[in-house]
């Protein structure tokens, strides 16, 4: 079901100040935890998130492919909710333990685990929204949802591994068996992932473009997926290297523009069904979107973004100066956007099904539209009335 954007709107502002007070809570209380441990372990949870709830359908009890959708309808869907998220949380763990402990044996900090949490993250936006929606009907309607996620939990795992083989740790780990001594450095790296991972979004199905121009060109398999990989992967590479020699340093470009494109894609599609271009269709939804989520709201936000996460920054290096000298302000908004508030959003969508709010339907197709006015007036207790008799007034006319 579409929401009218005041729904949308209230729904995400109040997820923003739950975001904000988990955030300031966790600095305050746990700073060493959450710099050490819960954000690099984050980029585990978000594969998991995506893994479960959009490859998996929200198997075993969530929608679509719930398998118990009629025990739990309208407020029951909370515990649908909170039994999915500790699901995928669990999940989240084991799969972290893995990698540290089995293979390929990556220390969650300094560097690190971030190094490689960057290429799981990439590589599982990438296998989720980009090539799985073009593998036709027989994998979509025919395929069970467990074997999507292993199947999914295989593909990204290894593609993180191959993509952790770039990485040349620096730092204190430098010396740590677990380094690939790959071409680029860590903060190289990681820098050039979050570009690509703009456009792996902006390209994405569900996502701003959702998937234009490629589903106009009807390249057969492989060579749509080859066409979109590529894409993305030179799209990324040029705009780093510009952005370099422009003299951004690639710290800068990732902490705040990447970061910020990258949560206003998945904001815009997820929380907003695309308002205010929701009565167009593709590709001018998407060129329309592109200069909304892509340029104009990552300005205002990461100007947002520094006024509210100041606080927040200021009661972690109170707690550890040390991270003063490691991390500047603007780090605290990829954590903000994409650690914090993108994780819950996804929570409340995927498991909670939006409760209390009517659940969400499929992601907009891109011939899919649909209009609705700013304000429903007809809705609100002192227009009902009027309304009522403008309509019979009409029937006896």
């Amino acid at each position: 079901m579409r929401l009218p954007f005041h729904d949308n709107l209230l729904r995400f502002l109040l997820i923003i100040v739950v975001s904000w007070v988990i955030f300031y809570a966790m600095m305050s209380s746990a700073t060493r935890w959450t710099v050490e441990t819960y954000i690099p372990w984050s980029f585990n949870l978000l594969h998991c998130l995506v893994n479960v709830g959009v490859l998996g359908g929200g198997y075993p009890l969530a929608a679509p492919n719930g398998l118990l959708p009629k025990l739990f309808t309208g407020n029951n869907r909370f515990l649908v909710g909170v039994f999915m998220s500790g699901l995928t949380v669990g999940f989240a763990v084991l799969l972290s333990l893995f990698y540290i402990h089995v293979w390929p044996g990556v220390p969650l900090f300094p560097g690190p685990g971030a190094w490689f949490g960057i290429g799981l993250f990439l590589a599982t936006l990438w296998w989720a929204l980009d090539i799985v929606p073009t593998l036709g009907k027989y994998y979509n309607e025919n395929i069970h949802p467990i074997l999507k996620m292993v199947l999914g939990l295989v593909v990204c795992g290894l593609m993180a591994v191959a993509l952790f083989q770039f990485v040349d740790y620096e730092g204190p780990t430098v010396i740590h068996d677990s380094n690939p001594h790959g071409p680029m450095k860590g903060g190289r790296w990681f820098g050039q992932a979050v570009i690509i991972i703009v456009y792996v979004q902006m390209f994405a199905y569900p996502l701003c473009l959702q998937g234009w121009p490629f589903t106009q060109l009807m390249l057969p398999t492989p060579w749509n997926q080859l066409a979109i990989s590529g894409a993305c992967v030179f799209c990324g590479y040029a705009t780093f290297e510009l952005a370099l020699k422009a003299g951004v340093p690639a710290s800068t470009l990732s902490d705040t523009w990447g970061s910020s494109a990258i949560s206003w894609s998945l904001f815009h599609s997820i929380a907003f069904d695309f308002w205010p271009y929701n009565a167009m269709t593709q590709p001018i939804r998407g060129y329309y979107s592109f200069i909304l989520t892509q340029l104009v709201i990552p300005f205002f936000w990461v100007f947002m973004c520094r006024i509210i996460l100041f606080p927040i920054y200021h009661k972690m290096v109170t707690n550890n100066p040390l991270y003063g000298e490691l991390f500047s302000l603007d780090r605290m908004i990829p954590w903000f956007s994409l650690h914090v508030t993108a994780p819950l959003l996804l929570f409340h969508h995927l498991f909670f099904m939006r409760w209390p709010l009517p659940p969400s339907g499929p992601p907009m197709t891109p011939n899919e539209t649909y209009s609705e006015p700013l304000v429903h007036y007809s809705s609100m207790p002192r227009f009902k009335l009027e309304s009522q008799q403008q309509q019979q007034q009409e029937q006896q006319q």
